[in-house]
C-alpha cells in the first residue's frame, strides 16, 4: 500500500481513534481514583495488550481496562481477548487479599447488557466467580460495564447505583 493510501486510510479512521483514545484515557483515569497508579508496563506476559493495565501494590489491587469503540459484544475475536486478560487477572486473585477489577468502557448504552453478560459468561467458562459488578454511564458516549473479582468470591459486594 503507498504512504498516500496508509494516510488516507488512517485519515478515515481519525475519529474512531480519536474516540478510542478518549475511552483509554477514561478507564486511566478511574483506575488513578481507586488507586491504581503504578504502570506495570502495559502488556501482559502472554503479548496481550489491554487498553489499562495498573496495579496498587500496597492494597494488591489489579485493574484491567479496555476500551470499546467499534467492537460488539458478540464478536468472537473480541470474546476471545477479554477471555485472555481475564485469565491473567484470575490469576493475581488467586492469592488471598488480592482484588482484580476488570473495566470495558464502550459508547452505546444499548450494548450495556451486552458487555455485561459477555464478561459474565466469559467469567464463567473459566470458573472465575465475580463478587460484583455494574453499568455505570458518565454521559454521552462514556458508558462503563465495571466488575470486581475477589479471592474469596463468596464475599459479595454490592454495586453502587448512582442516581440521576
Amino acid at each position: 500500500m503507498s504512504m498516500v493510501r496508509r494516510i488516507a486510510s488512517f485519515e478515515g479512521h481519525k475519529g474512531c481513534l480519536s474516540e478510542h483514545n478518549g475511552k483509554v484515557l477514561f478507564l486511566d483515569s478511574l483506575a488513578l481514583l481507586l488507586g491504581c497508579k503504578e504502570s506495570i508496563g502495559g502488556i501482559l506476559p502472554d503479548g496481550r495488550h489491554p487498553d489499562v493495565l495498573r496495579i496498587d501494590k500496597k492494597r494488591e489491587i489489579l485493574f484491567m481496562g479496555d476500551a470499546k469503540n467499534t467492537e460488539a459484544p458478540s464478536f468472537k475475536e473480541t470474546q476471545l481477548r477479554l477471555l485472555g486478560y481475564l485469565r491473567w487477572l484470575a490469576s493475581h486473585v488467586t492469592k488471598e487479599n488480592r482484588i482484580g477489577l476488570f473495566a470495558i468502557c464502550f459508547g452505546k448504552k444499548a450494548d450495556s447488557v451486552g458487555w455485561e453478560q459477555t464478561v459474565l459468561m466469559l467469567a464463567h467458562e473459566i470458573d472465575f466467580a465475580c463478587s460484583g459488578h455494574g453499568i455505570t454511564s458518565f454521559g454521552s458516549k462514556q458508558n462503563v460495564a465495571w466488575f470486581i473479582f475477589l479471592h474469596n468470591a463468596s464475599r459479595r459486594i454490592k454495586p453502587f447505583v448512582a442516581h440521576n
